[in-house]
């Protein structure tokens, strides 16, 4: 092995190493905690609207501005014991939920 690529290799290790330290490689979760429908009120990588509730409009609000794959999971302890999520019934009114731009697992699993 040459000296060169012996320091192409080298530098190769460095950058996967920086990337995942720098969570660059990893994708963000967000646990969905409210039937509510209002939206993030601010796009910081923390899912939270306006009453420090993580709705899933939120999540996927804060999973489109993250670098993904992202994780939405779900731990609601609000409503009955059927969890529905009314969408379209928050401060934003009548509107659908926002595209999914980045992988995105939803993980509905995690709800008991």
């Amino acid at each position: 092995m040459s000296i060169s690529s012996f320091r192409r290799g080298s530098l190769r290790l460095v950058i996967a190493l920086a990337l995942c330290a720098s969570g660059a490689a990893f994708g963000a979760n967000f646990t969905v905690n409210t039937i509510g429908d209002n939206p993030d009120a601010l796009i910081n990588g923390t899912c939270a609207d306006a009453g420090g509730k993580c709705s899933l409009r939120a999540a996927i609000m804060e999973g489109n501005a993250a670098a993904g794959p992202n994780t939405i999971s779900f731990t609601i302890t609000d409503g009955g014991a059927i969890k529905v999520i009314a969408v379209g019934t928050g401060s934003l009114g009548a509107v659908g939920l926002p595209m999914i731009r980045v992988a995105t697992t939803i993980d509905a699993t995690t709800q008991t």
